[in-house]
């Protein structure tokens, strides 16, 4: 069983489109809104994984598109890869190409100021259950995780070829305004704690 947990401040049109793209997966979802955590979106990814009932738990924005089949595909490789403790698209292979054929994994490293995973679309299975830093609030959390994962032995790969698109265009001038204050609190701290 996969759960997908999705926080959601402005209900963006792709949103509907992701939304049925789960049900067509039978993903158990979690959209949990974002005023009511006053925007601290780590605290709204701690709150659905410790909702979500599946095996696989995926973490995603409400601003992306995905293919049929993408987090059963996720779920898969994490199943036969122990080793790795977290998978996530490559945000640059287009919709139109569809899933691959052959999975090819690519370990990113990351390192102390930015990580490689993409956060607004990724998988970890409930074994791990590592918590998201909440004192984050709506950045660098991720790569927090990331590093949190890393340091359990465990590896995180990008799905190359496995698509996925982010578009921001439909909220990005709101949420200087809204977020703008929270951003510079999280990077005063990543600073602090990074370099």
């Amino acid at each position: 069983m996969i759960s997908a947990v999705i926080p959601t401040l402005y209900h963006p049109p792709q949103l509907a489109m992701l939304l049925a793209v789960l049900e067509h997966d039978e993903v158990e979802v979690h959209l949990l809104e974002s005023g009511i955590y006053e925007h601290r979106i780590y605290r709204m990814w701690n709150e659905g994984v410790r909702r979500a009932k599946g095996d696989y738990i995926a973490v995603l924005n409400d601003d992306i598109k995905i293919l049929p089949g993408t987090l059963p595909l996720m779920a898969r490789i994490l199943e036969a890869k122990p080793k790795l403790g977290v998978v996530y698209p490559d945000q640059w292979a287009p919709l139109e190409a569809g899933l691959p054929e052959k999975i090819q994994i690519q370990l990113t490293e990351g390192s102390a100021r930015v990580g490689g995973m993409a956060g607004f679309c990724f998988m970890f299975r409930r074994g791990l259950m590592l918590p998201f830093d909440e004192r984050f609030n709506w950045w660098f959390g991720d790569d927090q995780f990331e590093f949190d994962v890393r340091a359990e032995g465990l590896q995180v790969g990008r799905v190359n070829g496995l698509p996925l698109s982010h578009d921001q265009s439909t909220s990005a001038e709101r949420r200087k305004d809204e977020l703008g204050p929270l951003i510079q609190a999280d990077q005063r701290l990543w600073r602090q704690e990074h370099g």
